[in-house]
């Protein structure tokens, strides 16, 4: 099976943004939530 290649955590903050999500805390994690749902996005770790 191919491997799937990631997203990086600010282009996806970005698109949550326009669907509508705030960022409510961020930390080693980045929680968004649009009201109703939340969701967490890992950051990067620097290798």
């Amino acid at each position: 099976m191919p491997k799937i290649s990631g997203v990086n955590h600010l282009r996806a903050v970005g698109a949550l943004e326009k669907a509508g999500f705030q960022i409510v805390r961020q930390g080693k994690h980045i929680v968004m939530s649009d009201g109703i749902r939340f969701l967490t996005i890992p950051r990067k770790q620097s290798s």
